[in-house]
């Protein structure tokens, strides 16, 4: 996964599988983002072709997280390889404010 600083935001480009080893990875990269002061946490998921429930999970925990800290987590260009399993699990609206195009 690939982080940057971007106008005050911290951008994880996440990659094109989303498996139990990327979750792991994203997870800590949340928890070291969430452990800084940086407002908003950017997940950029255009290039996602597969994800797993644990990223469901991690993004879920990761959403409700920063929101009991005043933060925010932005998901840009989410396709449907990455939506879909919040949509089958019945959580979809629990992201929607935080996706965008």
């Amino acid at each position: 996964m690939d982080i940057r600083e971007a106008d005050g935001k911290t951008v994880i480009a996440l990659p094109k599988m989303l498996d139990l080893s990327a979750a792991q990875a994203l997870r800590d990269l949340l928890l070291e983002t969430l452990s800084s002061d940086v407002p908003t946490v950017v997940l950029q998921a255009e290039g996602v072709q597969r994800s797993c429930t644990a990223i469901v999970q991690v993004v879920l925990v990761a959403v409700s997280s920063f929101q009991a800290m005043s933060r925010s987590v932005e998901i840009q260009a989410a396709p449907e390889a990455f939506l879909g399993p919040f949509q089958h699990l019945g959580v979809l609206s629990d992201i929607a404010d935080c996706v965008t195009s």
